[in-house]
């Protein structure tokens, strides 16, 4: 049942975070457009929410079939709750045989989670820290294997951003980046709560009694992945761009000249850590739209959705091939 939830949840994603994300448009419009003018111009927000060179591109409607496709990928779901409550079930028994738990610190950090009104909300944070890192890891690891590069530039291919393409992700490249995630936040939370009687529940009792954990952890990050892929470039302020990330501060990540910064996928702390940041600029004037992609690719790499899925195979065996030939000095 559990499976099923998270798989009709993540597959009705496009409509259960739309109101946020057009209610949260709305004020960048208006503050775009100026307090100072009392009209709220429903044609105008319209098109500042869906302008022409978004929809007009070719990308855009491989982000709309990939995007219906996701009903159909029932069986990816169940996979990622697999191994969702796998990590969780079996990180304890880890955690207990190598005896990180049973460390000073460890109980003394178990010992206050339990006691301490704020015990819920320090376990959550840690888990949503620890995923995000490894999201972060996962992330600057897909950019830095040639290997690896070829599932993810799939994500990046495109020459514009909008509120379908933070699903726009292949599936081995997600695979990857979701799993690390999962990993390590299901070790991190396993090292803060007590060895469960039953070794094999671990802290997915936890998730169980506290709904408000679960409801959280999947709401926080699918709405952030979405907004971080808006079009228009939304800053917090320079402040905050460094910790948290925004549409603007990842939007210079989808820029040719500055890929390989600001891999952080919901915290920017991580790339401040790793100096892999570089906060938005101020000057408002840049025009974004023409800088964005991959050099070499171009907005109709793939052509629709099937391209969009197995043209990576070919990519990533091509390199395999490249480097074997490299290894044995054969040329071609």
């Amino acid at each position: 049942m559990a499976a099923y939830r998270s798989a009709i949840e993540d597959a009705s994603a496009l409509f259960s975070y739309a109101p946020f994300y057009l209610l949260v448009a709305a004020i960048f419009f208006k503050l775009d457009s100026g307090l100072t003018d009392s009209k709220f111009s429903i044609k105008k927000y319209f098109q500042y929410l869906l302008p022409k060179y978004v929809w007009s591109k070719s990308s855009f409607k491989v982000d709309i079939q990939w995007h219906i496709l996701s009903f159909f990928r029932i069986p990816g779901f169940f996979l990622k709750f697999l191994i969702t409550t796998t990590s969780l079930s079996l990180m304890p028994s880890l955690i207990n045989h190598l005896s990180i738990n049973n460390t000073a610190l460890a109980k003394w950090l178990q010992a206050f989670i339990a006691t301490s009104p704020i015990g819920e909300f320090i376990v959550f944070a840690v888990a949503l820290l620890a995923f995000d890192f490894g999201t972060f890891f996962a992330h600057w690891l897909s950019h830095k294997s040639e290997f690896l590069w070829q599932f993810h530039k799939a994500h990046h291919f495109s020459e514009q951003l909008n509120y379908f393409a933070g699903e726009r992700v292949h599936p081995v490249d997600g695979f990857i980046g979701f799993n690390t995630g999962i990993v390590l936040m299901a070790f991190s939370v396993s090292v803060l709560m007590p060895v469960p009687e039953n070794i094999l529940s671990g802290p997915s009792i936890y998730a169980s009694k506290h709904e408000w954990f679960y409801y959280l952890f999947l709401f926080y990050p699918s709405f952030v992945n979405r907004l971080t892929h808006a079009h228009f470039p939304i800053s917090y302020g320079r402040f905050f761009d460094r910790v948290f990330v925004t549409p603007a501060y990842h939007l210079r990540h989808h820029s040719k000249a500055v890929m390989n910064m600001n891999f952080g996928q919901f915290f920017s702390i991580w790339d401040w850590m790793f100096r892999t940041q570089l906060l938005p600029s101020s000057d408002k004037s840049i025009d974004h739209r023409q800088i964005l992609g991959v050099d070499g690719m171009g907005d109709r790499y793939y052509r629709n959705a099937f391209e969009f899925l197995y043209l990576p195979f070919f990519d990533a065996a091509n390199v395999v091939k490249k480097n074997i030939f490299r290894m044995l000095k054969i040329e071609k």
